[in-house]
């Protein structure tokens, strides 16, 4: 076409132009050919389809964080179909590109949904997104004609668009493809009343959705989705933070939840986001007599959920002084990790008896503790406790014991909507005082600990050493925005003129002895087999004392360092206390004791009184310290760090 030809000699020599500005200003010898300059234009025009088609669908690739800043998300296939007659052709007819149906922009959804044709769709709706705000009536409609297509639900709306969803969840006859289930509403003006539309009728064992394997609640209820047998679910998110008694939000209960957990026993992942469920039944034990109860006594009864498959847990702003109580309602025997973040240790857990919510007092016959209070998780291997006050650090894991922890962090919130991680200047609020081991935990002897992260703490080093002497098999640990005070112990405080207290002083007290001993001072080893170190955002920690001790550890491991001691430091053998018994006149707190009790006897495989000799520091991390990165590099010679990783 002569438009064509037309278009294509401007572009040449727009291609000539820009090459002679590239060499110099100088005009080329000469010219360049047509037929190359042509193929460079057009290199776009003639690319495979299939290729341009792979393109096109990593364009349009999109996850649930894509949404919060960015609602043009869904337009970016209408966008490629408006570039040329060719793109527009390819875009129509492949449907693989048409699955995203955003329901805020009906009805012009419409087109989308017949150019998807029979593909797995991803139903998308924002209430911010929507501009318009008014009522749909065919919204429902065009929900139930795709819902056999589902592969994924994302819907964040109003209490009214939110019935819409519900109302073709419970009479859908079946979702066989739907694999995830989000459900949030922005603003909850009647938490007390249902949003669901009635009774469903249908079979609790019919398994309405075969192939969903992850829930995630936002002010909806587990009570609120249909009753139905979940054999695929693998995780379960749910976030309805509730400011009582001022709150009505009386819909998440410990009943429903209960019931919803013994309908999906896969289930591997538990989060409560911000979230606590009402207690409003009572804990049915074997040895309970529920015959003479009446049958209303006894629906206010049940019994714990036997969760095989249950293997994280995670807890935001839980009550302190009652976390426990939920793993007397579910129980989790093969759990692996856990993670809470606690509220202040004034929080109490809340019941409901039907007509008020009122803080557990112990008075009341919810609160009652049901049967012997100690838990026990044998395969634990990851624990992370945040804190929001030291007394809520000191009772939340009080009542449990953990015998295979193989990692514990350790951490305190500076404020309430700290989860995030933030710079240090960026935080808010003052760091908390690290409690000793022994006022957190049961048993404070970890035979089997080898990962310990601290975040946030203002450290005393008497404590912090004596929490490290329990940690025997230890081989990394962590500092995160970690301040001190200096300790009166005269073997572990340090010389103000070498280091200010903190993170510095223990980096110091693993040397074996304090900075600037003479040579054959007598080394007491803490943590020997220590060989990671992650120092971040702790500004007391100085090179000096960190070569110091990278060097002691590694001449003592080899067996070159000067090991002439004084005479008059030099310590008898010690010798093992004898075992004490039981305690005669608690026979009733006898039974809940474990053999790794203190009032026990001593643990297997706790080297009570070995004397071990240090292995060499193999790892270190520094980041936002006064070390350079020249220093850190450095000790990569003589010092045999294996792995250095520097950062500002």
């Amino acid at each position: 076409m002569p438009g064509a030809d037309v278009s294509t000699d401007a572009e040449s020599r727009a291609v000539e132009t820009q090459f002679t500005k590239a060499s110099g200003g100088m005009e080329p010898q000469s010219p360049v050919p047509e037929q190359t300059v042509k193929s460079k234009i057009t290199t776009m025009t003639t690319l495979p389809s299939e290729l341009l088609l792979h393109i096109f669908a990593l364009l349009i690739q999109w996850n649930d964080k894509d949404w919060e800043n960015d609602g043009e998300i869904d337009w970016r296939a209408i966008t490629l179909s408006h570039v040329c007659s060719l793109w527009r052709t390819l875009v129509l007819d492949t449907s693989t590109l048409w699955t995203c149906l955003t329901f805020h922009r009906f009805p012009a959804i419409r087109a989308r949904i017949m150019r998807s044709k029979a593909q797995h769709v991803h139903i998308v709706y924002f209430r911010k997104f929507d501009t318009t705000g008014r009522f749909i009536p065919r919204l429902e409609l065009a929900l139930r004609d795709t819902s056999t297509r589902w592969r994924s639900v994302l819907w964040e709306s109003s209490e009214a668009k939110m019935q819409d969803m519900l109302s073709v969840l419970h009479h859908g006859t079946s979702f066989p493809n739907l694999r995830t289930l989000e459900l949030g509403v922005d603003n909850r003006g009647l938490p007390g009343t249902s949003l669901s539309p009635g009774v469903d009728s249908r079979n609790v064992e019919c398994a309405l959705f075969p192939l969903l394997e992850r829930i995630c609640l936002s002010r909806i209820s587990v009570s609120e989705l249909p009753p139905t047998h979940l054999p695929s679910l693998r995780s379960l998110t749910l976030h309805w933070p509730a400011h009582y008694p001022a709150s009505r939000a009386t819909l998440f209960r410990m009943s429903s939840l209960s019931a919803f957990l013994r309908r999906a026993p896969q289930l591997e992942v538990l989060t409560f986001s911000n979230s606590t469920p009402l207690i409003d039944v009572h804990l049915r034990l074997e040895s309970d007599d529920h015959t003479q109860m009446t049958a209303n006594e006894r629906r206010t009864y049940v019994s714990p959920v036997d969760m095989p498959n249950l293997e994280h847990v995670e807890w935001s702003y839980a009550p302190a002084q009652d976390l426990w109580r939920l793993f007397s309602f579910v129980k989790a025997t093969n759990l692996r990790r856990l993670e809470f973040h606690l509220d202040v240790i004034e929080k109490r857990w809340h019941m409901y008896d039907g007509m008020t919510v009122l803080p557990m007092d112990g008075s009341h016959p919810f609160s009652i503790a049901p049967g012997c209070p100690l838990i026990r998780f044998d395969k634990l291997e990851e624990l992370s406790i945040f804190g929001s006050d030291t007394d809520g650090l000191c009772c939340a894991v009080k009542r449990m014991e953990f015998p295979e922890l193989q990692k514990l962090t350790l951490g305190f919130l500076r404020s309430r909507a700290t989860r995030i991680w933030k710079p240090p200047n960026q935080r808010q609020g003052q760091a908390g005082w690290l409690p000793s081991i022994e006022s957190m935990f049961r048993e404070p002897r970890f035979v089997k600990v080898t990962h310990l992260t601290l975040s946030d703490f203002k450290m005393e080093q008497s404590i912090i050493m004596s929490m490290l002497a329990y940690l025997k098999a230890l081989e990394s640990l962590t500092f995160d925005c970690c301040t001190g005070k200096l300790s009166l112990d005269p073997i572990l405080c340090l010389s103000l003129n070498h280091v200010s207290p903190g993170a510095g002083a223990v980096i110091c007290a693993l040397s074996g002895t304090a900075c600037g001993s003479p040579p054959g001072t007598l080394r007491r080893w803490t943590c020997p087999r220590l060989q990671s170190l992650a120092i971040l955002d702790s500004d007391d920690v100085t090179f000096t004392c960190l070569a110091e001790t990278v060097l002691a550890r590694k001449q003592y491991s080899e067996g070159t360092a000067n090991r002439n001691i004084p005479p008059d430091q030099k310590t008898r053998p010690m010798k093992p206390l004898r075992k004490l018994g039981p305690i005669s006149y608690a026979t009733s707190m006898n039974q809940c004791l474990s053999d790794s009790s203190p009032n026990g006897s001593f643990i297997a495989g706790w080297p009570s009184h070995q004397l071990v000799l240090p292995l060499p520091i193999r790892s270190i991390h520094i980041e936002g310290c006064n070390i350079s990165e020249e220093q850190l590099y450095s000790l990569g010679g003589e010092y045999g760090v294996e792995n250095l990783v520097w950062s500002e």
